[in-house]
């Protein structure tokens, strides 16, 4: 699994087909220069005309690696929201019921292989099921208990700040 990306996302609610699952973004409304895309052995600098990215592991050295502690959801959120320009976001996306091989529930948290996630955004789009049917009877998405861990100790602390 070390080489392949997989997506976070946390269960928000099952329903009788689809169930519906949040995840991070990093979005960015504000333009914003001078902005700098490195492509392999160049930079391009350029005038960034918004931005939205899915948040696809802590920071770590620039290595996608899974959240092990609640320090590590606390880290990206002070990171990202630092700079004036960006913040951290939650979006949806819809899992068909027939995906998930696991017994699950609300705020369990699972991870979602990069293909079957982009796949998924398309569904949302046109709600056509036939570009799904390469990933049942697949390991393309997977419980993270560590990880769920985490993230409920992380939420507990907000919650008890405030």
């Amino acid at each position: 699994m070390s080489n392949k990306v997989y997506v976070p996302v946390i269960i928000d609610e099952k329903g009788e087909r689809l169930t519906r699952a949040v995840f991070y973004t990093i979005e960015s409304y504000k333009n914003s220069y001078p902005w700098h895309l490195g492509l392999g052995d160049i930079s391009l600098e350029f005038i960034m005309l918004g931005l939205s990215g899915i948040i696809v592991g802590p920071i770590k050295d620039g290595s996608l690696v899974f959240f092990h502690n609640p320090y590590d959801f606390e880290e990206m959120y002070n990171s990202v929201e630092k700079d004036e320009k960006l913040y951290i976001s939650i979006s949806s996306i819809y899992i068909p019921n027939d995906l998930i091989y696991v017994k699950y529930m609300r705020d369990d948290f699972f991870r979602v292989d990069i293909k079957l996630f982009l796949t998924l955004l398309q569904y949302q789009q046109n709600w056509s099921y036939e570009p799904l049917k390469k990933f049942v009877n697949g390991d393309y998405l997977f419980m993270s208990s560590s990880e769920k861990k985490a993230y409920d100790e992380w939420r507990h602390d907000i919650l008890n700040k405030h």
